[in-house]
């Protein structure tokens, strides 16, 4: 029977996976928030999916395999849940998820010791609802960050013919010391004047009072069983949710090696091997 190398297990010392490998534009360093950051998950599922490739193990033909997963920062300050990207793969033939979850990475910065974040007043971090909000108009209006402050009397709309005016979201607004400055439900936020940057949050107005951060410097997959007390432990739901899981997990499609789909997949992921350098007998 052959036997693989990543079968036994996927642990921390042989497959560590710098974060600059996955984050190529901006590698974080230990203490340094994620922000607004979106799609890391996906980056990190497609970087376990390169190991799964050189390895010549199955996997998922789906590109958004996804899971329900607590938000990391759920655990420490606020409690909702998010699609979560994970990896799949079939050993010895039975199906498994391939991932770390973020738990294990992310902390929030006060539990990072000499985090250069932890005083830092103006965040980029918010919270899911003004988040939510803020996606939901952008996907309406052809406006700026800009407008979200000051508002812009003719905007084009997707969902109706001619021009509309859009009202700020923010109020209160003001300019000062090269910041144009809003408040939401309580919460305040300013961009540069210039229009140029994202959007910060002041870290006392918001709901949640710290910013979650990477913990270490590499991300470390291992393989976790698709059962419904792993599924729990590992990602913080609840016994119904994760039952649902399984039934997702087990509802992808699965390439496996040898089959043209298998191999085209590969060469789009710019895995060049050759099958001997996957047997290991």
């Amino acid at each position: 029977m052959k036997i693989y190398k990543i079968a036994q297990t996927i642990n921390p010392t042989e497959y560590e996976v710098p974060w600059k490998n996955i984050n190529r534009f901006s590698p974080p360093s230990v203490g340094e928030p994620i922000g607004n950051e979106t799609g890391l998950c996906q980056r990190t599922m497609n970087a376990i999916k390169e190991i799964l490739l050189e390895n010549n193990l199955p996997v998922s033909s789906n590109p958004y395999t996804t899971i329900a997963a607590l938000s990391p920062g759920a655990y420490f300050m606020h409690d909702f849940q998010i699609d979560h990207w994970v990896a799949l793969t079939e050993i010895d033939g039975k199906r498994v998820i391939v991932d770390e979850p973020q738990i294990e990475f992310l902390t929030p910065t006060s539990m990072i010791e000499n985090s250069p974040y932890k005083g830092e007043e103006w965040v980029t971090y918010t919270h899911p609802e003004l988040g939510n909000k803020i996606q939901d108009i952008f996907k309406i209006y052809e406006i700026s960050t800009r407008d979200l402050f000051l508002g812009n009397d003719s905007v084009a709309v997707y969902v109706a013919e001619g021009q509309y005016a859009f009202g700020p979201l923010f109020d209160n607004v003001r300019t000062e010391d090269g910041y144009i400055y809003g408040e939401w439900n309580g919460v305040e936020a300013r961009i540069p004047e210039t229009g140029y940057g994202g959007i910060e949050y002041r870290k006392s107005s918001l709901p949640i009072k710290d910013m979650i951060a990477y913990n270490k410097e590499n991300f470390t997959p291992r393989l976790i069983p698709i059962t419904e007390e792993a599924i729990m432990q590992n990602y913080g739901v609840d016994e119904k949710t994760a039952q649902s899981n399984i039934k997702r997990l087990m509802s992808y499609e699965l390439m496996y090696p040898g089959s043209t789909k298998y191999e085209k997949y590969k060469k789009q992921m710019g895995i060049k091997l050759k099958q001997s350098d996957f047997d290991n007998g």
